[in-house]
């Protein structure tokens, strides 16, 4: 269920996702799916007895991911966060502190999506939906980045003040991806 799938998400992280550099503060956001159930409440006290989280949010009606990136976003006192679903697990170690570097170095990198797979896709097309998009690769102090013309809500690095948080923060109600679609 779902508290099992938080947990493993939080176990991963926090065994394999490393920073030298920063801290991390955990805030949550947890929509009620389809009416409160004996698991969403298992899954809320999980979350206020856990003992990691900064901040929580429990939403009593579902409003979309979009209202809750907003809510969480507003909460951000950070220049950088990390966005994480509930049922999300890391499988290799991931240390931060050279991406956090290209933040740091180039203020044109916005937003950092970590793929699924071990390495990279290296073709200069990616396959998203229905079709194919182009992509350009650039390097940023070693690390190669893909651009691509979409956001997704994958695992991901941003900026507070991206144009994309900035567009969050300015809708209410639902997220469309196709709504996000330039740089």
């Amino acid at each position: 269920g779902r508290r099992r799938s938080l947990e493993r998400t939080l176990r991963t992280f926090r065994a394999l996702v490393t920073s030298k550099t920063h801290q991390f503060r955990f805030l949550i956001h947890d929509d009620v799916l389809e009416g409160m159930t004996s698991e969403s409440e298992d899954c809320r006290r999980f979350i206020r007895e856990y003992g990691l989280f900064d901040k929580i949010f429990f939403a009593e009606t579902n409003r979309g991911i979009g209202e809750s990136i907003k809510i969480l976003l507003q909460a951000v006192e950070s220049d950088l966060y990390f966005h994480l679903e509930d049922d999300w697990t890391f499988l290799r170690p991931l240390d931060l502190d050279p991406i956090l570097g290209i933040f740091q170095d180039y203020r044109q990198v916005n937003y950092i999506r970590f793929y699924s797979e071990t390495n990279s896709p290296d073709l200069h097309t990616l396959v998203k939906g229905l079709g194919e998009i182009r992509t350009r690769q650039y390097s940023f102090n070693g690390q190669v980045l893909m651009l691509a013309p979409f956001w997704s809500h994958q695992a991901n690095l941003s900026r507070t003040d991206s144009p994309f948080s900035r567009l969050v923060l300015s809708l209410s109600g639902r997220f469309r991806e196709r709504m996000c679609n330039e740089f």
